[in-house]
């Protein structure tokens, strides 16, 4: 009989499970890694409550989590945020953060990713950062513990407020509000020389789009929205570059070296909450609620790998790492 380990698999909206797995004998140019800790991602949550992210639905029974922490057989140990920078790394690239001297930034968004994008903008030299969210709490974390330059709170609608009668008046609304950010900044209309959207709520690309000064680059970041109502005017005749992110590629090593070089300030007050592999539903709640039992910030979850816990066997038609692909590739 093979190796087995635990693993948390989702097998619908909220329908987590503990189940043994094969451990998958490593082929030529492959490692194994064992697992110590695994941080759980804002798609990571889209999955468990919806049973997709975006595009990309759930189509059989998954193993949940790609930031993982752990020991590579005889080769040392890897950093569990170093996979939330690469995704902020391979942006700054795609928008070609250095072609900018100190650029101004916007990071829309205060979740893990953003946050990250905050820091990295301040190591890569940016002149300003200033984050963007409805969250106060999470705002104090991106200025008083990452030292982000200014925060705006988006201003939540009074309770009655009818929503946007069409598409065309949702834009208007984005667009006020991305003037009122400006103005309260003291911006003016200057706008901002890049903009990272880290939330892929479609009011918040809109936005985005409205805060880049002309002649910049808004890198879309966030996943959710499938189909987008956005500002293409206002955008093209303002040379506004759309630029879209899509995971990293050949990251990982600078990811590690700027985790391990001190330059990215606060980093090590991200991880806030620790749950067992057997809280994992536990653990998607707390991140689902923003805020843990104790009323505490919530800004990055982790689920630890350190005890055995008790296992539900898998039907023997589940597959390892499951499927997932957007609809229209099944």
């Amino acid at each position: 009989m093979s190796p087995q380990h635990t693993a948390a698999v989702l097998h619908g909206p909220k329908d987590l499970r503990l189940q043994s797995r094969s451990i998958l004998p490593p082929q030529p140019g492959q490692a194994q890694v064992q697992i110590i800790a695994t941080g759980i991602c804002g798609s990571d949550l889209h999955y468990y409550t919806h049973g997709r992210n975006g595009d990309f639905v759930l189509r059989s029974p998954l193993v949940l989590g790609h930031e993982a922490a752990g020991i590579i057989t005889a080769l040392g140990p890897i950093a569990a945020l170093a996979e939330p920078l690469a995704v902020v790394l391979h942006a700054s690239r795609r928008a070609n953060f250095t072609s900018t001297p100190n650029p101004r930034v916007c990071v829309i968004g205060s979740g893990a990713v953003g946050l990250l994008a905050c820091s990295l903008s301040i190591a890569l030299g940016a002149s300003s950062v200033t984050a963007i969210d409805i969250d106060e709490r999470k705002l104090d974390f991106a200025r008083d513990i990452l030292g982000a330059t200014n925060t705006w709170a988006v201003p939540i609608p009074s309770k009655g407020t009818p929503p946007p009668r069409d598409k065309d008046e949702a834009v208007a609304r984005s667009k006020a509000l991305a003037h009122a950010a400006l103005q309260e900044l003291g911006m003016g209309s200057d706008g901002f020389d890049i903009v990272f959207e880290c939330t892929g709520v479609e009011s918040c690309i809109q936005m985005a789009i409205f805060l880049a000064r002309p002649g910049s680059r808004v890198a879309l970041v966030g996943m959710g929205t499938p189909i987008g109502y956005i500002p293409l005017s206002s955008s093209a005749l303002r040379e506004v570059d759309i630029i879209g992110v899509f995971r990293y590629a050949n990251c990982y090593p600078e990811a590690l070296d700027l985790l391990g070089s001190g330059k990215l300030r606060g980093v090590e007050n991200m991880v806030t909450q620790r749950f067992p592999l057997e809280q994992t539903d536990r653990a998607f709640e707390t991140l689902r609620r923003g805020r843990d039992e104790n009323d505490d910030l919530v800004v990055k979850v982790m689920v630890d790998v350190t005890e055995t816990p008790t296992l539900t066997p898998p039907p023997s038609s589940d597959r390892i790492l499951g499927s997932l692909a957007p609809p229209e590739l099944m």
